[in-house]
């Protein structure tokens, strides 16, 4: 196949509900919940693709009898789940990039003529991690909600450190937190009542639905929750991301390719771009999306007053409040159906249900252009900007 001078376009996008850790979803495992969603998709067009790429980012699991057992490619086990075993796949590791930089990855293989057809997303099962994998990541494994990792790179701090780093460095106040947090909920319960995600959704189990907006959680909670690092902090439970069980996946096709066997695109990829701060204290992966943005725009070129629907990872509160002052956007066009916040955070399936909502989301507003962006621990952020077709 030769090299494609054309932008790889999008041809479906689905993804499962999001559950909340122990929840909904606690008896199954990542490579199951991505296997379900795989074998939905391609069955429902019969039709086979070269290979399959997944994020990942808990590649573990554990059972009474084996204890912790690593799973060497869970990808390709959600392949051999969904019936599939004879298509190539492969697992993508970027902490919460991961299936941003799966799709990223499909599509270069697209456009370099390795493949016409890439299937590419993540999946993450944040249930059931058992206290010998907490204490090899967590200062304190007792402290199971939020998940909150230690980077080991950067004097030991965990990701929820550096998100009251991001607050106390960028001037963000606890009430700007739970504003956002409040917005989010709320935007969150809208969707899920008018139905938005509906066409988007492949029901698991018969669960359909979004775990943690059903919650009964409300305004006064929030406001009165304690902050997590203290009577100092600012970030609490409510303003931090959940851990959360999910999956999502978007199908690649070369244009060509697409066109020749009777796919309608519903987007395509315009650009890419990374952010990195590996040489500087990695807290400052928190404020690293302007960075990416600005990146992948400038590639496109394209300017901030082009771009109709901003998704923009939130797993602080302190991030999105941040981004969208820097970078001088309207809060009405970022994140309009919630963020996980209100829904949870799977960690190496959160890329591609940006992704996902973004794609919807421009479908239903008309707008052109979106930007899908997540910062990620160890200093980075990876963001993409695709356009309707």
């Amino acid at each position: 196949m030769a090299r494609s001078k054309s932008n790889t376009v999008i041809v479906e996008a689905k993804r499962t509900p999001i559950g909340k850790r122990n929840g909904v979803f606690k008896n199954l495992k990542a490579h199951e919940l991505g296997g379900a969603l795989i074998k939905s998709v391609l069955n429902a067009w019969g039709h086979r693709v070269d290979e399959v790429i997944m994020g990942n980012m808990i590649g573990v699991s554990f059972d009474a009898a084996q204890g912790l057992r690593p799973r060497l490619n869970p990808a390709m086990e959600a392949c051999i789940k969904a019936g599939y075993g004879f298509i190539h796949g492969w697992t993508c590791g970027d902490a919460c990039s991961s299936a941003l930089k799966s799709v990223i990855v499909g599509d270069r293989s697209i456009r370099s003529g390795d493949c016409s057809s890439v299937l590419a997303g993540g999946m993450e099962s944040m249930s059931g991690l058992p206290k010998e994998w907490l204490a090899m990541v967590l200062k304190d494994p007792n402290d199971l909600s939020p998940l909150h990792p230690t980077d080991y790179f950067s004097h030991g701090f965990t990701t929820l450190e550096a998100g009251e780093w991001c607050a106390k460095y960028c001037g963000v106040s606890r009430q700007d937190l739970d504003n956002w947090a409040i917005k989010s909920y709320l935007r969150a319960r809208k969707a899920q009542t008018d139905g938005v995600f509906n066409t988007q959704i492949v029901p698991i189990n018969e669960v359909a639905l979004d775990e943690e907006p059903t919650l009964p959680i409300t305004e006064d909670m929030i406001l009165k929750a304690a902050p997590k690092l203290g009577p100092d902090g600012t970030i609490t439970y409510y303003t931090a991301s959940k851990n959360a069980d999910g999956a999502s996946v978007v199908w690649l096709m070369d244009p060509t390719f697409a066109k020749k066997r009777g796919f309608q695109p519903l987007a395509e990829i315009v650009s890419q771009a990374p952010s990195q701060t590996i040489h500087r204290d990695t807290r400052h992966f928190t404020v690293e999306p302007l960075q990416a943005i600005h990146a992948a725009l400038q590639k496109a070129d394209l300017s901030l007053s082009d771009v109709d629907i901003f998704e923009i990872n939130a797993p602080f509160a302190p991030v999105i409040v941040h981004a969208i002052r820097q970078l001088g956007i309207s809060e009405e066009l970022v994140n309009i159906y919630g963020d996980s916040i209100a829904f949870g955070h799977p960690v190496g399936a959160s890329g591609a249900i940006l992704l996902v909502r973004a794609i919807y989301a421009l479908l239903a507003t008309g707008g052109r252009y979106a930007v899908i962006c997540l910062c990620h621990a160890l200093g980075g952020a990876t963001a993409m900007v695709i356009r309707r077709m």
